[in-house]
């Protein structure tokens, strides 16, 4: 879940999103990417003895949401408010809904994945505000002499050393707070009504060894224990009884009774289904699958049918786009590692599916030619690891320039920022000389840019520091990318200087 630029790979960064037992299902059956079917084997094994107790006990977002409850519960929420019992079977209904979705080609389970969620938020959210504050902090603090060297020196190695911006920082916000304020209908309302993944361990709950269970002689049946479950997970009538699938083994109603009657015990896994469960998952089946059957269209009809912004580039190494967005977990890894903040989230510009997935905006940042840090933390394997010397061999496509805004073309005013910046030993920029008159009657020589293609990478730097506002003269496309670690197959030609064409410049 720690993650920061510089990235080392022997560190298993992310692991709660790469060893989530849907993610590894749905990657050895859906991405082509060839994972181990023994670790698939365990991490299933593992959160089927679990059972829910990851959701009590591990997961992130629950540990969050009980946060919000410990310190605003009791202001935010009336006494004894909570869903309703049938609203319970809306997280089962979405997670076959998602799963058919996936296995089809569309995926919407990442966005509410909590491992996903978490670090999404992580990177989005917490890093940059964390990061803002710090930097705040420290910028009058350096001034102070003697001192104020080291606790900037200290605090810059605590803390991420490079800047960490996120343009879309109000609306993760947004999203975040509205998934706190359904704590006013009812506590952990994420976990047991949308959670797909509480869903999953839900099924698995019949099968784990461990079970809560209650001690008829000693319950006096004071309904102290229903009050403090998180869930919803018991029933009292003539006897306690308890929901497996929803209880999530936290032991609050175990603290909570006076007479010990509560227990975690170790029982047989119970394989077969009772008539109650049988029907309840016929109908979250039936639900699913008719979901699915509505929402399948939409995307494939509709999403497909917006093309690819030719000004979305995708981080080096992603693999092929067909496969992108089904693959990637939209957990925001990458972009919390990108040293130049110039990997931000995608929106709606190119459809639903792609929502979350990241992309490179230049003009905020660009793809540094000594990084390969978003291949060493992808847990999906959507953006594949790459050594730095075959990185720096693939291509995210190439720059173009605008010969319409492009000072020298333009307007006679002489500018070799793109070639200056060019990280390239044999640099992408080649340059055309030609004779110019001036305002004031000089003549001299001027460069006019051109993009060497066997050359660009399209790593951005160009049009990032390209000093035409607001658009920029020079700007990336992904025309000719390489994807999913294939690189340049043609070696780089030498540049040239001091060449002719017929290409008209806006002035005479």
């Amino acid at each position: 879940m720690y993650a920061r630029y510089p990235v080392n790979r022997a560190v298993p960064h992310n692991a709660i999103v790469k060893y989530n037992p849907i993610t590894q299902v749905l990657l050895n059956f859906h991405s082509g990417i060839s994972l181990s079917i023994v670790v698939t084997v365990i991490v299933l094994i593992i959160f089927i003895l679990v059972g829910r107790g990851f959701c009590g006990w591990v997961c992130p977002i629950g540990a969050g949401l009980d946060i919000i409850n410990k310190f605003f519960g009791k202001k935010i929420r009336k006494p004894r408010r909570d869903v309703r019992k049938q609203s319970l079977q809306l997280k089962y209904r979405l997670f076959i809904c998602g799963a058919i979705l996936l296995f089809a080609g569309v995926s919407i389970y990442w966005l509410l994945d909590p491992t996903s969620m978490f670090t999404r938020n992580t990177a989005l959210i917490i890093d940059p505000i964390i990061d803002g504050t710090v930097r705040a902090i420290v910028k009058p603090v350096s001034r102070i002499p003697t001192i104020g060297y080291p606790i900037e020196k200290a605090m810059r190695s605590v803390f991420n050393p490079l800047p960490v911006k996120s343009i879309y920082l109000w609306l993760f916000l947004l999203i975040l707070l509205v998934m706190f304020s359904f704590e006013i209908f009812a506590r952990r309302f994420f976990c047991k009504v949308l959670c797909p993944l509480g869903a999953m361990l839900g099924y698995f709950a019949n099968l784990s060894p461990l079970k809560l269970e209650a001690s008829k002689p000693s319950c006096t049946k004071c309904h102290r224990c229903l009050t403090v479950c998180k869930t919803q997970a018991m029933e009292l009538h003539n006897e306690l009884k308890i929901s497996h699938k929803e209880c999530i083994l936290c032991l609050a109603c175990r603290e909570e009774c006076a007479f010990n009657s509560l227990s975690v015990l170790l029982r047989k896994p119970k394989i077969r289904i009772d008539s109650g469960d049988f029907k309840s998952t016929r109908r979250d089946l039936v639900f699913g699958i008719v979901g699915a059957a509505i929402l399948l269209p939409l995307f494939k009809f509709g999403d497909k049918r917006i093309k690819r912004p030719e000004h979305l580039i995708r981080p080096p190494g992603a693999i092929p786009e067909n496969r992108f967005s089904q693959v990637c977990a939209k957990c925001g890894s990458c972009m919390k590692v990108c040293y130049t903040s110039g990997l931000q989230p995608t929106l709606l510009e190119y459809g639903v599916d792609n929502l979350f997935t990241p992309r490179m905006i230049n003009t905020l940042g660009f793809c540094g030619y000594e990084c390969n840090d978003c291949g060493k933390v992808c847990p999906t394997g959507a953006i594949a690891f790459m050594p730095l010397e075959k990185k720096r061999g693939a291509i995210m496509g190439i720059a173009k320039i605008d010969n319409q805004i492009c000072w020298p073309w333009a307007e006679k005013k002489p500018c070799i920022t793109c070639e200056e910046m060019c990280p390239i030993p044999q640099k992408a920029i080649e340059f055309e000389e030609r004779p110019v008159t001036f305002d004031d009657g000089t003549t001299d020589l001027i460069k006019l840019p051109h993009v060497v293609k066997e050359n660009c990478t399209g790593c951005g730097i160009c049009e990032n520091h390209c000093p035409v506002r607001p658009i920029r003269a020079i700007r990336v496309v992904y025309e000719g990318e390489t994807r999913g670690g294939a690189i340049r197959e043609t070696p780089p030609r030498e540049r040239r200087v001091g060449f002719t064409t017929n290409e008209p410049t806006y002035w005479k």
